[in-house]
């Protein structure tokens, strides 16, 4: 995909109310992979007070996303068709940075490890999300 076209489509990622909401920002992203951040609020915590798991699983496969957006070619797109997220110590601090590496790049399916990281830094989930290459803008 064209750097200017995934510029385009990350931008209406990015702009997306529930995206919004969530506080997701775009921190970094290269051929390999992407960091994402999101803001642990009002808007993304349980009654608890603690993160709530459906957003970050959410945020996790939107980060996957965009991680494989500059790999795709013209006329590509991508779809989940797999998500396993397995939450390691419950959250409540202030964000929830999301570390997102492509392992694998086939012509019809991306294989991506997904990290979630804490304030401080530790692990709060890891995510394996399958991504498929379909038709589309």
């Amino acid at each position: 995909m064209a750097s200017d076209h995934a510029d385009t489509i990350t931008d209406r990622v990015l702009r997306h109310r529930f995206h919004r909401d969530c506080g997701l920002t775009l921190l970094a992203r290269d051929g390999e992979g992407t960091v994402c951040r999101f803001t642990v609020n009002d808007y993304t915590v349980n009654p608890a007070g603690m993160l709530h798991g459906g957003i970050l699983y959410a945020m996790m496969d939107v980060t996957a996303y965009l991680a494989v957006l500059p790999t795709l070619g013209e006329g590509e797109n991508a779809v989940s068709h797999d998500v396993h997220v397995s939450v390691l110590r419950p959250v409540a601090d202030d964000h929830v940075d999301l570390h997102a590496h492509i392992l694998r790049r086939g012509r019809g399916v991306i294989f991506i490890r997904i990290e979630a990281r804490d304030a401080a830094g530790r692990t709060a989930a890891a995510a394996t999300v399958t991504k498929s290459v379909v038709p589309g803008a």
